[in-house]
């Protein structure tokens, strides 16, 4: 199997690899923000360097099983080696969650995530966020229809709103 090995300084941190379908990644990190964009319930201005290493499987269904391998800080002077082999293992992931997809008539995770979405967006600025928002909010509204009626209309709304999304982030 493909797997990615990581070092740091020279060190093995670990050997990620997911099987025979899957994907895997490592990600090496530094965040500072401004003073205008710090948030509540945020660490303010720097964050710790770091190396996230992590990936996933492909099962039947569509489903997904995320793993991570390893997370750990980094300092300033610290040399990051990535190096993709073939391996016939790989060590073993320090945490993993699976996700299976919504069934065909089950879109209530789909909803529950665009409320989160829906409520996040105050914190984002800019116009397309507010848009973005207006989007969201005219898919929670219901006026004097059936439950059925409009939850079909939430949906419809939801799914336009998300292919509003897609235009704007293509058109960056």
């Amino acid at each position: 199997m493909v797997c990615l090995d990581v070092a740091v300084n020279g060190s093995k941190l670990c050997r990620a690899g997911a099987g025979p379908y899957g994907l895997l990644h490592a990600d090496v990190l530094w965040i500072r923000r401004p003073p205008g964009q710090w948030r509540r319930g945020t660490p303010k201005g720097q964050l710790p360097m770091g190396i996230n290493v992590g990936g996933g499987t492909f099962g039947p269904r569509l489903s997904f099983e995320h793993l991570l391998w390893k997370k750990r800080a980094l300092r300033l002077g610290d040399e990051v080696t990535l190096r993709f082999v073939k391996a016939k293992s790989a060590d073993r992931p320090a945490d993993r969650h699976s996700w299976e997809p919504p069934r065909s008539r089950d879109i209530r995770p789909v909803l529950t995530a665009l409320r989160s979405a829906y409520e996040m967006l105050p914190a984002v600025r800019g116009n397309r966020a507010r848009a973005l928002q207006r989007d969201l909010r005219i898919s929670w509204r219901s006026t004097n229809r059936s439950a059925a009626r409009a939850f079909d209309e939430r949906i419809r709304l939801g799914a336009s709103a998300i292919s509003r999304v897609l235009a704007r982030l293509r058109t960056r």
